[in-house]
């Protein structure tokens, strides 16, 4: 099934979708939105990395990234020193850490359903745990 989904936030969804039915309390629902929300973080600042256009500023002798224009912002260049990229990659690594922890700990209830909308914006296809 992830083979189909290309986008990796996609990916990170769905992996939310076809998980969160499946765990038994709330307290494991709210603990697992938190490393959802880290992977989603992590994911946001790899594709801001990945896809930035990288210029070396002269004067100073500093590396920036132009970040393209968004719903919500305008095209900007804005400084990208290593450590911020060093923080990127802590993050990545915090996330994927956490979410390996959780499924350590954490045991998924036996055949549970849900519900995955692919593609997007359509009618969603049921999915059962195997």
């Amino acid at each position: 099934i992830t083979k189909l989904i290309a986008n990796t936030s996609r990916k990170i969804t769905f992996l939310r979708d076809l998980v969160e039915p499946m765990l038994e309390n709330d307290d494991l629902k709210v603990e697992f939105h938190d490393v959802f929300s880290k992977l989603k973080s992590a994911q946001a600042n790899r594709s801001k990395i990945v896809h930035a256009k990288w210029l070396f500023k002269h004067s100073d002798l500093s590396v920036h990234i132009e970040v393209p224009a968004s719903d919500e912002t305008q095209p900007a260049v804005e400084a990208m020193p290593l450590s911020q990229l060093q923080r990127y990659v802590t993050e990545t690594v915090t996330a994927h850490t956490a979410l390996e922890a959780f499924f350590l700990r954490v045991e998924i209830k036996q055949g549970t359903t849900g519900m995955y909308k692919w593609p997007p914006r359509f009618e969603g296809r049921q999915f059962r745990e195997k």
